[in-house]
């Protein structure tokens, strides 16, 4: 176990509640499970997802073997198709029937950590509870990936395994989050290059999606995976865990990272939840210029947030949120001209009755108490710490936003 895997899986721990189980499932923002309506969905592979090492062919056969696992020791069912032609990331909510979920490579502006070996961006509607839409993205613009050999160990490839790495996504794909206890699990969060030992469901794996399929699911959903500290309050420890963690990430650690999104990007109470990745195509709107190079250590400050807006942007949703810097916990955190007002956009949000989630977390809530961990820019201006690859952006200077 790398240095690095035990100071995210120890500030994951901090608060959590006990369980008799380790799956997770995840929840939208009203704390319920959420699920397939019909126990079935159906994934159609980009044709265009190629690149010198990874084939349509060798993707489409990689996630049919992926999807045998599920359907063989679960209740639900996976069908794995070839899209007849390219097929957008995102959802379509003035076109609901036009969507499809969606296996594909992102062999270039890939907007997370480079650690990040895979994300799901997935789609509810949170009246029902019902996903509505998953897209699976390959992060093939930092990462080596081949169909290894059934025997292949842990750092006998340079390459992760597809089959490894779907089967774990498919799993979000299906309800469940995380797993931050069992390392022999399909759903725990990391992988290393070489690895296949995720092509092979646990008995938890199977326990989780059985709970969410079989009605075992309770209305207020399982304890959340991440970052969630108790009620009403974030541990400090927890942060500065995180922070450390983030330091060690920068020194590229062997350990890769399956789905994770905006880890600790904002420690809310109560507004931190599972989630999935941040997104992965640029917005076509106007550009907002990406925040300048970070630099010195991690400041944590307290504070509240301001205001949230949500909004579609080429099929994702993203919430731009302003936090106010109400205390400095470490260091000097007033930026430049005095700044004490910080706005990001934050991956994920609610528009209407439809919610997104991208990687751990939800955004953070209007009036919502949060402790983030900040960096100052070569600009002076400050910036929440960039934690498993959160893609921020400087408001515009013609708008505001």
């Amino acid at each position: 176990m790398t240095t690095l895997r035990t100071l995210l899986l120890a500030a994951s721990l901090i608060g959590a509640p006990s369980a008799a189980h380790a799956y997770v499932l995840e929840q939208d923002h009203t704390g319920h499970p959420v699920r397939w309506p019909n126990a079935a969905v159906t994934f159609s592979v980009d044709p265009s997802a190629s690149n010198a090492r990874v084939t349509p062919g060798a993707l489409q056969a990689a996630a049919q073997s992926a999807a045998s696992h599920w359907n063989a020791a679960t209740p639900v069912q996976i069908t794995v198709s070839e899209a007849p032609a390219h097929v957008a990331v995102g959802y379509d909510p003035d076109h609901p029937a036009q969507n499809q979920n969606t296996i594909t490579l992102a062999n270039d502006d890939w907007a997370y950590d480079d650690g990040v070996v895979a994300v799901t961006l997935r789609t509810y509607d949170y009246d029902t509870h019902a996903i509505l839409d998953t897209d699976i993205v390959l992060n093939v613009s930092q990462h080596c990936f081949a169909a290894l050999p059934a025997d292949s160990e842990p750092g006998q490839s340079l390459c992760d395994d597809l089959e490894n790495a779907l089967t774990h996504e498919m799993g979000h794909a299906l309800g469940l989050a995380h797993n931050t206890t069992l390392d022999t699990a399909t759903m725990y969060a990391s992988s290393q290059a070489g690895e296949v030992s995720k092509r092979h469901l646990s008995a938890d794996d199977v326990n989780g999606v059985e709970a969410i399929y079989d009605g075992a699911a309770q209305a207020d959903g399982e304890p959340a995976g991440g970052c969630a500290a108790a009620p009403g309050h974030v541990d400090l420890g927890m942060v500065l865990l995180i922070v450390l963690a983030l330091g060690l990430a920068r020194r590229r650690s062997a350990r890769r990272w399956l789905g994770l999104g905006a880890l600790g990007l904002a420690l809310s109470t109560g507004a931190v939840r599972s989630a999935r990745a941040a997104p992965v195509q640029a917005p076509a709107t106007p550009a907002r210029a990406k925040a300048p190079p970070m630099r010195g250590a991690v400041l944590v400050a307290r504070g509240h947030v301001v205001s949230t807006t949500a909004a579609w942007v080429n099929g994702m949703i993203r919430t731009h949120v302003v936090f106010a810097v109400d205390r400095c916990l470490s260091g000097t955190c007033r930026g430049a001209a005095g700044q004490r007002l910080i706005a990001y956009d934050a991956p994920g949000g609610r528009v209407g009755h439809i919610e997104q989630q991208l990687g751990d977390d939800a955004p953070p809530t209007q009036g919502a108490h949060l402790q983030i961990a900040l960096r100052r820019s070569t600009l002076g201006t400050l910036r929440p710490a960039s934690l498993h690859g959160a893609q921020l952006r400087l408001p515009d200077a013609a708008t505001g936003r």
